[in-house]
């Protein structure tokens, strides 16, 4: 139950709540005494992130020091992000509100977003007036290295540079860099020209495939990326007084078969691999990645204390017999709908409900074979699954769940519940039929009992 509802153990809750108080702390100015306690390393290390079994303050330690190095503060925060709160004014514009600088990010979905920039690119990638750059950014699952690159379209003209960021930062903060340096590079870009003296750019396009940095740009508020932000402001003021152009920041559909975007992507994964170390480090450590490390090394305790409890054969028998330890996560499941409903789902996955496999248990429950005439064991697998009374509502949840199915074989219990398109279809089902709930149970214990009657009759 606490894996579902998403609550873990007392002692990872606190872990958790100590940990990310020495995140707070990292987060502080230099000048705070309390951050000032804190030494930063003199050289670059890997970060090791390790687990926070006593905090109590040792005779070499004070407990600050034990909470800092819980989050890794003590290895590896070499170049650390840092924040400004002087750069969040409220009387200060914001990149949107800057002359001739806009962003737009599409509602439509993505392939006709992605046909519709397909069909702007036919008579606007050419001509001599727009300048395009693409972005992208990419990190690697298996050793968390990030890399980011740009792509320069001026008519017939292109170039791409591309950047190594380590493995320090996330994928939201390398889309970031990865604006900031188009913003950096259209700077020099358009500098040069002005030297000669005959710019013929009017309009500049800027594409991502990050809704959540482009959306993040908007503001200097402190959180992580400000510094990026600040010297991307900075930038287009310049721009924007020195030059008459207007800069477009715009959203397009990653993976959608758009050239730019797929040259830039190719780019970022090249960078992030970085073979023959071609490419110096031009990362840092972000309080992105930071935090995610935070929540990982909580959830990894989490799981291993799942394993323990599984260990010790002291989880629920039905939940373990389908879905193992279960999957640890932070936040519980968001759909909307009927409490009742969302109830009859969990009791069913637990195995814990208004249905006689589990009521047999109980003094007033004789039998747990299922109703009208099925005298099958009324299990929820067999409830969802098999159950003859219900074999035309649950057509399409069992259709939808076998398209959902990655793996060979028959179709099982634990695939009814694989992601959110299949338990949309369970809690569809379980409307229609309202199965393992209080009224579903009295209502077919009473026909039950009736048909029993007329047959004595």
């Amino acid at each position: 139950m606490e894996i579902e509802a998403a609550i873990p153990p007392i002692r990872i809750q606190f872990d958790r709540i100590t940990k990310f108080y020495g995140v707070r702390v990292l987060k502080l100015q230099p000048s705070h005494p309390i951050r000032a306690l804190i030494k930063p390393p003199r050289q670059r290390q890997e970060p090791i992130y390790v687990v926070t079994k006593n905090l109590k303050a040792s005779k070499n330690r004070t407990q600050l020091e034990n909470i800092m190095r819980s989050v890794g503060a003590n290895k590896g925060y070499y170049k650390l992000e840092r924040f400004k709160f002087a750069r969040d004014l409220p009387w200060k514009p914001t990149i949107d509100q800057l002359p001739g600088v806009s962003i737009q990010i599409s509602e439509q979905a993505k392939e006709k977003t992605a046909k519709m920039h397909e069909k702007w690119l036919e008579s606007n990638e050419n001509a001599i007036e727009n300048l395009i750059y693409y972005t992208d950014a990419s990190k690697r699952n298996c050793d968390g290295k990030t890399g980011a690159a740009i792509c320069r379209i001026n008519g017939k003209n292109t170039k791409d540079w591309s950047w190594f960021l380590g493995s320090c930062m996330e994928v939201f903060d390398a889309e970031l860099f990865a604006i900031r340096e188009a913003v950096h590079q259209l700077r020099e870009f358009l500098a040069t020209y002005h030297e000669r003296g005959n710019c013929p750019i009017r309009k500049v396009f800027i594409f991502s495939d990050s809704q959540s940095g482009l959306k993040r740009i908007h503001n200097l508020t402190t959180r992580p990326g400000q510094s990026l932000i600040q010297k991307l402001t900075n930038d287009l003021l310049w721009i924007t007084n020195k030059f008459q152009v207007t800069v477009q920041f715009e959203w397009v559909p990653g993976h959608s078969g758009i050239r730019g975007n797929e040259i830039v992507d190719q780019l970022a994964k090249e960078a992030a691999v970085n073979e023959n170390d071609r490419l110096p480090d031009s990362g840092y450590t972000s309080l992105t990645h930071v935090k995610v490390s935070v929540r990982r090394s909580c959830l990894r305790d989490w799981t291993k204390y799942t394993m323990e409890m599984h260990r010790k054969k002291r989880m629920g028998r039905f939940y373990m017999q389908h879905f193992g330890i279960g999957s640890t996560h932070w936040k519980a499941c968001k759909t909307i709908t009927a409490k009742r409903t969302y109830a009859a789902l969990n009791q069913l996955k637990l195995g814990h409900g208004y249905f006689r496999s589990y009521l047999i248990r109980t003094p007033n429950c004789e039998s747990d074979r299922c109703f009208n005439g099925c005298r099958a064991k009324q299990t929820p697998e067999h409830l969802l699954m098999s159950c003859r009374t219900y074999r035309l509502e649950r057509q399409s949840m069992i259709r939808v769940a076998k398209q959902h199915k990655d793996e060979p074989g028959p179709l099982k219990f634990a695939h009814l519940f694989k992601n959110a398109t299949t338990v949309d279809e369970i809690l569809k089902f379980l409307q229609k039929t309202e199965i393992a709930t209080r009224n579903w149970l009295q209502n077919q214990g009473r026909m039950e009992e009736e048909g029993v009657e007329e047959g004595e009759e």
